[in-house]
């Protein structure tokens, strides 16, 4: 669920008033018996602008919905939308999302449907889109563009007993983020909850004139997913749920702690591995060693920043570690290269992290984070809690704590957090998670599996990637694959635990070819997603 960095999207900076939103000009949307407005027409489809997309073929377009769904008849903006069409038999369209809140999914169209082996994931339509205020549908939304610019103030408090030094101009900088939103944003600020996106992707279905819809959700999307077949239980044909989202996520509460516990072991995991890669990245022999070093690194860049990198984008790019192991040797060889006094990687790896210069992945997310369930406007109250959490968990707290910090002083009110309630669907879905997973705990998964009962939970025993679906697992795929082609899933297993097992992948290895490239040459093809689903975005890891 969280990114402690935002990653670049195409976006614009939205005002109010209906011609700076970008609002649709089709006749208005009439509302059906669910108080559902439907789309006037449907999509019109035309060339992409992703050269991704273009290159498989697919088709782009946008969906006119309510700026406000309590209101359906009224102002409109704009979903942008890709399709790549069935080429076998078709099974209907399968909408994809990839997390966030704030994720891109437009793209997604253009990597998935090979995936799924066997020619099975060419049997649907795969539609991508960019939820509200994301990426390419209109308007966008952008707060600071420069807000991550490095190098920036220290994450960690320099006196836990006052507010001071970094600490006041972290605290100063997020007001000022906040009340940028306000003023740049307009209307759609008060409209960008994940209810506001589920009803969405229902006029998405209408549009597309489909009576169900198949769903791919990842990390947040999981949580999309849950909405939608609470909210439209019989629009829902096959769902799959990969790495998932506790059913009562929106607000400020306990998920947190199992989220920043899971990056702690997931760190020290990836320094042992460094340790034991000692010959190729010389960083130190055993995990205590490489851990020490680690530390060490942060301290002196906290002390003195080089170039645009100090401690809190040193923080940044290694917080990846917790998200897919494939990185791990791209991450350690930045850090050795930086070791030698060749700074390129990392600035390089900070910069597409973070996406400096376009702020609308961290906007969205935060615009949904502080506003689909209740958050504290005390920022003592959440001080403390961060103050204790990182007592126990030095290595993500107070990253995670400036990511979501926004929300203390966010300009719209919170709402009622979206109901999930399992009993109202009856098809079956399938729930992918690795037991290591950070961002997305374990824990949560089996609380998934137990509010809704047809689902089926498949585990990556010991893996740490998250979205582990169609990510290289052979095991993993085969049951995506088989559930995809005919609705096949293994029996539901008796007790709370998973209903099957996947031995997970290898550990990957070290290589030096990637020292002699430049730096922006080894990151193509390495990752496992595009890199904005990479950071599909913790919920508050300050929770407590």
């Amino acid at each position: 669920m969280r990114a402690l960095v935002a990653v670049a999207t195409a976006g614009m900076v939205a005002v109010s008033g209906a011609a700076a939103l970008g609002v649709a000009t089709s006749p208005a949307a009439r509302a059906d018996a669910t108080g559902v407005a439907r789309p006037a027409a449907a999509i019109t489809w035309g060339a992409c602008e992703s050269a991704a997309l273009t290159g498989v073929g697919a088709e782009c377009g946008f969906v006119p919905v309510p700026l406000d769904w309590s209101k359906p008849a009224g102002q409109k903006i704009e979903i942008a939308v890709s399709r790549l069409r069935a080429t076998e038999k078709r099974q209907g369209v399968l909408l994809i999302n990839p997390g966030g809140p704030g994720g891109s999914g437009l793209e997604f169209p253009a990597i998935y449907p090979e995936r799924v082996p066997d020619g099975v994931g060419r049997q649907y339509d795969w539609i991508g889109f960019d939820p509200r205020g994301v990426g390419a549908s209109k308007p966008a939304v952008s707060c600071d563009a420069s807000f991550f610019k490095g190098p920036r103030p220290a994450y960690e408090p320099a006196d836990l007993t006052k507010v001071t030094g970094n600490e006041a101009a972290w605290v100063a900088r997020t007001k000022k983020y906040a009340q940028a939103c306000a003023d740049q944003n307009g209307e759609i600020l008060s409209h960008l909850r994940s209810m506001d996106t589920v009803r969405d992707m229902d006029a998405i279905r209408q549009a597309l004139g489909e009576q169900q819809i198949n769903y791919y959700g990842i990390s947040y999307g999981t949580f999309l997913g849950q909405a939608y077949a609470s909210t439209f239980p019989e629009r829902v044909r096959r769902m799959v749920l990969d790495s998932n989202v506790a059913p009562d996520y929106p607000g400020y509460g306990d998920a947190g702690r199992g989220q920043i516990e899971g990056f702690e072991y997931t760190a020290g995991e990836f320094f042992a591995w460094i340790a034991a890669h000692a010959v190729q990245f010389n960083l130190g022999t055993t995990a205590e060693a490489v851990t020490e070093a680690y530390y060490a690194r942060l301290a002196d860049l906290r002390k003195s920043p080089v170039g645009t990198i100090g401690s809190a984008e040193w923080q940044d790019v290694f917080l990846v570690a917790g998200y897919a192991e494939s990185l791990w040797p791209t991450l350690a060889d930045g850090w050795a290269l930086w070791e030698t006094g060749d700074h390129s990687r990392m600035e390089f790896l900070y910069d597409v992290l973070s996406g400096v210069g376009d702020d609308n992945m961290f906007a969205a997310f935060n615009a949904t984070l502080c506003t689909d369930g209740h958050w504290p406007r005390n920022y003592t109250k959440m001080r403390n809690d961060a103050i204790g959490l990182a007592k126990e968990f030095r290595f993500g707290t107070w990253g995670s704590f400036w990511f979501s910090g926004p929300c203390a002083f966010w300009p719209v009110k919170s709402a009622k957090p979206p109901v999930v309630d399992g009993s109202k669907i009856s098809v079956p879905i399938l729930l992918l998670n690795a037991t290591r997973d950070a961002p997305t705990p374990f824990a949560n998964a089996l609380r998934v599996r137990q509010e809704f009962p047809t689902s089926v939970l498949i585990s990556d025993v010991g893996g740490m990637t998250h979205g582990v679906g169609l990510n290289g697992n052979a095991c993993v795929t085969a049951y995506v694959t088989d559930y995809l082609r005919d609705g096949t899933l293994p029996a539901r297993a008796a007790g709370e635990g998973p209903d099957a097992e996947c031995a997970r992948k290898p550990l990957p290895e070290p290589s030096l070819l990637f020292r002699g490239q430049a730096a922006g040459a080894f990151f193509d093809g390495f990752a496992p997603e595009p890199f904005n689903t990479l950071l599909l975005q913790i919920p508050v890891a300050h929770r407590r």
